[in-house]
Protein backbone atom coordinates (compact mmCIF):
# COMPACT_ATOMS: atom_id res chain seq x y z
CA UNK A 1 0.00 0.00 0.00
CA UNK A 2 0.96 3.40 -1.27
CA UNK A 3 2.09 6.02 1.52
CA UNK A 4 0.60 8.71 0.38
CA UNK A 5 -2.92 6.88 0.15
CA UNK A 6 -5.77 8.53 2.76
CA UNK A 7 -8.95 6.36 4.03
CA UNK A 8 -12.21 7.60 4.37
CA UNK A 9 -16.03 6.65 4.94
CA UNK A 10 -18.88 6.28 2.16
CA UNK A 11 -21.83 5.32 1.96
CA UNK A 12 -23.23 2.01 0.30
CA UNK A 13 -27.28 3.66 0.91
CA UNK A 14 -27.07 3.84 4.52
CA UNK A 15 -24.62 1.34 5.08
CA UNK A 16 -20.93 3.07 5.94
CA UNK A 17 -17.87 1.02 3.98
CA UNK A 18 -14.36 2.20 4.80
CA UNK A 19 -12.04 2.98 1.84
CA UNK A 20 -8.74 3.61 1.10
CA UNK A 21 -8.15 6.24 -1.46
CA UNK A 22 -5.22 6.59 -3.86
CA UNK A 23 -3.19 9.71 -4.33
CA UNK A 24 -5.23 10.55 -7.33
CA UNK A 25 -8.36 10.22 -5.17
CA UNK A 26 -9.56 7.09 -6.89
CA UNK A 27 -11.13 4.42 -4.61
CA UNK A 28 -8.12 1.87 -4.61
CA UNK A 29 -9.42 -0.35 -1.33
CA UNK A 30 -13.17 -1.29 0.15
CA UNK A 31 -13.58 -2.79 2.95
CA UNK A 32 -13.87 -6.39 2.91
CA UNK A 33 -15.46 -7.21 5.93
CA UNK A 34 -18.05 -3.84 5.59
CA UNK A 35 -19.03 -5.14 2.36
CA UNK A 36 -20.06 -8.78 4.00
CA UNK A 37 -22.31 -6.61 6.65
CA UNK A 38 -24.22 -5.48 4.13
CA UNK A 39 -24.97 -8.48 2.92
CA UNK A 40 -25.19 -10.09 6.15
CA UNK A 41 -22.72 -12.81 4.69
CA UNK A 42 -20.26 -12.33 7.76
CA UNK A 43 -20.01 -16.20 7.85
CA UNK A 44 -17.86 -16.20 4.59
CA UNK A 45 -15.77 -13.88 6.59
CA UNK A 46 -15.59 -16.54 9.36
CA UNK A 47 -14.42 -19.36 7.12
CA UNK A 48 -12.65 -17.83 4.66
CA UNK A 49 -14.58 -18.24 1.53
CA UNK A 50 -14.58 -14.25 1.47
CA UNK A 51 -11.10 -14.55 0.76
CA UNK A 52 -10.75 -16.91 -1.62
CA UNK A 53 -13.04 -15.94 -4.27
CA UNK A 54 -11.48 -12.00 -3.68
CA UNK A 55 -8.57 -12.69 -5.17
CA UNK A 56 -7.04 -9.15 -3.92
CA UNK A 57 -8.25 -9.58 -0.83
CA UNK A 58 -5.05 -8.06 2.05
CA UNK A 59 -5.22 -7.36 5.69
CA UNK A 60 -5.21 -3.56 5.77
CA UNK A 61 -5.46 -1.02 8.62
CA UNK A 62 -8.00 0.69 7.73
CA UNK A 63 -8.10 3.52 10.61
CA UNK A 64 -5.06 4.87 12.24
CA UNK A 65 -4.32 2.67 15.09
CA UNK A 66 -6.97 0.43 14.30
CA UNK A 67 -6.85 -3.67 13.70
CA UNK A 68 -6.26 -4.91 10.62
CA UNK A 69 -9.05 -5.64 8.07
CA UNK A 70 -9.47 -7.79 4.82
CA UNK A 71 -9.60 -5.06 2.32
CA UNK A 72 -10.41 -5.98 -1.52
CA UNK A 73 -9.65 -3.84 -4.79
CA UNK A 74 -13.23 -2.89 -6.29
CA UNK A 75 -12.92 -4.35 -9.12
CA UNK A 76 -12.81 -8.31 -7.17
CA UNK A 77 -16.61 -7.55 -5.90
CA UNK A 78 -17.88 -8.73 -8.89
CA UNK A 79 -16.40 -12.44 -7.48
CA UNK A 80 -18.07 -11.78 -4.13
CA UNK A 81 -21.43 -10.63 -5.95
CA UNK A 82 -21.61 -13.30 -8.10
CA UNK A 83 -21.55 -16.29 -5.81
CA UNK A 84 -23.93 -14.33 -3.13
CA UNK A 85 -26.62 -13.19 -5.83
CA UNK A 86 -28.24 -16.24 -6.38
CA UNK A 87 -29.69 -17.12 -3.12
CA UNK A 88 -32.87 -15.17 -3.47
CA UNK A 89 -34.51 -12.12 -5.00
CA UNK A 90 -34.20 -9.80 -2.18
CA UNK A 91 -30.31 -10.59 -1.81
CA UNK A 92 -30.14 -10.93 -5.20
CA UNK A 93 -31.40 -7.54 -5.73
CA UNK A 94 -29.48 -6.01 -2.98
CA UNK A 95 -26.15 -7.62 -4.96
CA UNK A 96 -27.55 -5.97 -8.35
CA UNK A 97 -27.32 -2.27 -6.14
CA UNK A 98 -24.08 -2.64 -4.78
CA UNK A 99 -22.17 -4.09 -8.29
CA UNK A 100 -23.61 -0.52 -9.90
CA UNK A 101 -22.46 1.75 -6.89
CA UNK A 102 -18.94 -0.46 -6.87
CA UNK A 103 -19.10 0.34 -10.93
CA UNK A 104 -19.62 3.96 -10.15
CA UNK A 105 -16.99 4.63 -7.83
CA UNK A 106 -13.89 7.03 -8.56
CA UNK A 107 -11.28 4.59 -10.00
Amino acid sequence: MKTNSSMGVIRFEDAPIRVIYSSQEAVEWLCLNDLLKVLDRTCMMDNGTAMKLCRTSFRIPFKDGGRNRWGVKPHDVHNLLRVVQPENAIVGKLCERMQQWVNDLPT
